[in-house]
């Protein structure tokens, strides 16, 4: 009988916060065949709405908090935590696991470091020089850097100047049985819907980033020509005192509901009419993928990997992000052909069925895993 070793993973996360990025991590973790890896989990901060879920996963799941910025402590206490788990693959997720996790695979010696970057590096985020000037030394010390598109894979190379053959392009996934159209109409009317009620969806944490301000000023010209209409913002964030005060300038409070944070996004996404996603900068966002796979008509901003993702015209649109104008446009167009929205549907969800599936994705993972931990055995 072949008792194959486990494969030890060090996941390396900067809190729980509601992200694509966070919820990728934890559907991956969720699908994780047990047999056959040995999953443990740091976390730099402790909070985050999510964290429930991930410590429901049963891995064991470590706090070393930083009480500021530039806390070196951290160093000595995840030296102890690699030390003693003797990990064959540490994999970082967004900026600050990134650094530290290159920089303590070199310094312990683990076999392999995998920086999983979900965002585009143009993002105004990497601007500050010390930023990218961290992130340039550490990538050194990576093994291998994976993007979610083609897209974020040009911006590490262009901006942080990484050799192409050092990343990989692993696309994000999703389980297309989740995204059924299955909810009850009756869900409808809980956000005063009737049948002849556009009701429009977004789904993004309410950051300037993700350019809800620009939606409710398209929104304010759509009003103008189209008043039946519902808009939920699904998620939460610090521009909601900002974002509800503009919606109360625009006069839009009849039509504009803010629903916080939500666990039930496959059964709100069932009931939409029209789903918009008007952000500023994207990797490649997996709300976007989710909305596809619900059969649900896509607007979104021609940013990051979507563009990838969508043929403007024929499964979503495309506008360009900061428009106002053009996206009013394209949310009137849709409001008013009903057979364009259900052929972009239609269109939309059968790209994701054949391109952007989660079994995909952690194929694209395990062999990756399987690979490094196969040229550490033979190394031995």
């Amino acid at each position: 009988m072949n008792h194959r070793k486990k494969i030890k993973i060090l996941y390396l996360v900067d809190g729980f916060n509601i992200g694509g990025a966070e919820y990728n991590l934890l559907q991956m973790l969720e699908a994780m065949d047990r047999e056959a890896y040995d999953i443990t989990l740091c976390s730099f901060v402790d909070r985050g709405d999510l964290k429930p879920a991930y410590e429901a996963l049963g891995f064991p799941l470590h706090i070393i908090a930083r009480r500021w910025r530039f806390d070196l402590s951290i160093f000595k206490r995840l030296y102890r935590l690699i030390q003693k788990g003797r990990f064959d693959i540490i994999q970082t997720l967004l900026f600050y696991p990134d650094i530290i996790g290159a920089v303590m695979a070199r310094l312990c010696r683990v076999p392999a470091c995998i920086a999983w970057e979900t965002a585009s590096h143009y993002d105004a985020f990497f601007k500050p020089p010390h930023r990218r000037l961290f992130y340039r030394l550490a990538m050194r010390w990576a093994t291998c850097i994976v993007t979610v598109s083609e897209e974020a894979k040009k911006s590490v190379v262009a901006v942080e100047r990484r050799p192409p053959e050092q990343i990989k392009v692993f696309p994000n996934g999703i389980d297309l049985a989740r995204f059924e159209r299955t909810a009850p109409a009756a869900l409808r009317t809980e956000y005063q819907a009737d049948g002849e009620t556009m009701l429009i969806g977004v789904v993004a944490r309410l950051d300037a980033i993700k350019g809800h301000s620009h939606l409710m000023e398209a929104l304010s010209e759509v009003y103008k020509q189209h008043s039946n209409f519902q808009c939920l913002l699904i998620g939460d964030g610090e521009c909601r005192d900002a974002l509800t005060a503009q919606v109360r300038q625009l006069g839009l409070q009849d039509h504009v509901q803010f629903l916080g944070f939500r666990r039930d996004i496959p059964e709100l996404l069932s009931v939409l009419d029209l789903f918009v996603l008007p952000s500023i900068s994207e990797g490649l966002p997996t709300v976007v993928l989710e909305a596809m796979a619900s059969t649900v008509p896509v607007i979104a901003t021609r940013v990051g990997g979507i563009p990838e993702v969508i043929q403007s015209g024929e499964n979503g649109m495309l506008v360009p992000s900061k428009d106002s104008t053009a996206l009013a446009e394209s949310i009137l167009q849709l409001m008013n052909h009903p057979q364009l929205r259900s052929n972009i549907a239609a269109a939309g969800r059968k790209r994701v069925e054949e391109q952007y599936s989660f079994r995909r994705q952690m194929e694209q993972f395990e062999t990756l895993y399987h690979l490094y931990a196969a040229g550490q055995e033979a190394d031995r």
